[in-house]
């Protein structure tokens, strides 16, 4: 059997019906997903300068419909004779035809966007459901697949083009019974059943995001960094502590962030952080590198707790707990954080795999308290001094540091 490497971004996108058919046939490859901050410097080493590329054994394969025709072709969905081939075909450019009109709505400029989308909606999406329409009732009567007596590449395409705009409105197919049991009957396949229960949500449809806390850094402030990282947009509703004894019991845990997901509640500060980083491929790239992440994580975290309790001290007290937290508990926390910083590309990169996760953004925001507090306090650890400056020169994460306002918490 030959061996796949399969290299796109971390989302469904214009690899998706590889994946899909890859799924069908039953056949184990690797799903290579490249972050967006990752892929500038990757890019030049893909042939076309684009994604998704295939790789079977060493032969690299470009453009999507190249490479999902190649799979089809291979295991048998591609159509049984040139006719069917060729009723596959009209099927399957006309998907892609249909996808690259969304594409340009999803990369529209936010003030278009979603005009854009709604155009979409409203026009493109009748014309292409009534075409789509035809050619299954076309065959068989509509009771079954597009093309012959069982399911080829023309079935998957259907099925995952409409998943955006299904998203969008679960109602765009009322009117279309016969497309609405052929998405069942595609989903309900045995593998790829199995799939679609399996794949992470990535809906080129982004969640809409609440994030509620206080006018500070605090607890919430890794959680807006890995956003910030992501690109992603959210409401940032900053409760002020006036009003926070008012609103308490609204919230499920009596506490703050709370994260609201399309409704979906979420509170405990790195509970969220945690669903934002393995969201946007920001917790590890496998079993191990998560538990590399979490261990930088939650020893950031017990330090930013050390520090809350000398913040929130009383004032007789809070002078000589931040000098003891500065003098005796930084040095140690330093010190271990150097460590696995080093032990990592020998502290040069980051400090789990080849690129940020993290772990990167929560040392940096825990340590933002100390060096506020002693400019020079990081003198003797060379390695995370840079580490710090590599981390804010990140573009999107420079610039939300230029704009979010200086707090001591």
């Amino acid at each position: 059997m030959p061996t796949y490497k399969l290299y796109y971004f971390p989302v469904r996108g214009r690899a998706e019906l590889s994946r899909l058919l890859l799924a069908v046939a039953g056949k184990d490859y690797e799903d290579i997903k490249i972050s967006f901050e990752e892929w500038p410097k990757k890019k030049s080493t893909i042939p076309t300068g684009q994604m998704p590329t295939l790789d079977v054994d060493g032969q690299l394969l470009c453009q999507s419909l190249t490479i999902a025709r190649y799979l089809a072709r291979e295991y048998g969905y591609a159509g049984k004779s040139n006719m069917e081939q060729a009723l596959v075909d009209q099927v399957v450019d006309t998907t892609s035809d249909y996808l690259g009109e969304y594409f340009k709505c999803y990369f529209a400029p936010e003030e278009t966007k979603k005009d854009a989308i709604e155009k979409y909606l409203k026009e493109s999406t009748p014309k292409t459901l009534a075409c789509f329409n035809k050619w299954l009732e076309q065959n068989d009567g509509g009771n079954n697949f597009f093309v012959g007596s069982s399911m080829t590449i023309a079935d998957l395409a259907v099925y995952e083009v409409l998943t955006n705009v299904v998203l969008r409105d679960s109602k765009i197919l009322d009117g279309f019974p016969k497309l609405v049991e052929h998405r069942k009957r595609v989903a309900a396949l045995p593998k790829i059943k199995e799939y679609l229960e399996k794949r992470q949500k990535t809906d080129n449809k982004m969640p809409s995001y609440k994030l509620y806390y206080f006018p500070a850094r605090g607890r919430a402030e890794l959680i807006r960094l890995l956003l910030a990282a992501a690109g992603q947009d959210y409401d940032d509703i900053k409760i002020s502590f006036e009003e926070w004894p008012k609103r308490k019991a609204t919230f499920q845990t009596g506490q703050l962030p709370t994260f609201d997901v399309d409704g979906q509640l979420l509170c405990q500060s790195l509970a969220i952080a945690r669903y934002v980083a393995r969201e946007y491929e920001y917790a590890g790239k496998n079993n191990m590198e998560q538990a590399l992440v979490d261990q930088v994580v939650d020893t950031a975290n017990d330090y930013l707790g050390e520090y809350f309790k000398c913040f929130f001290a009383p004032e007789d007290t809070k002078k000589e707990m931040l000098e003891k937290y500065l003098k005796e508990s930084t040095p140690k926390t330093l010190t271990c954080l150097n460590k696995w910083l080093e032990q990592n590309d020998g502290g040069n990169g980051f400090f789990v795999g080849s690129s940020m996760t993290m772990a990167d953004l929560c040392v940096y925001e825990v340590l933002t308290n100390a060096v506020q507090k002693d400019s020079k306090i990081m003198d003797g650890f060379p390695k995370l001094v840079e580490h710090r400056k590599r981390v804010a020169s990140l573009p999107k994460i420079k610039e939300y540091l230029d704009k979010r306002p200086v707090s001591d918490v």
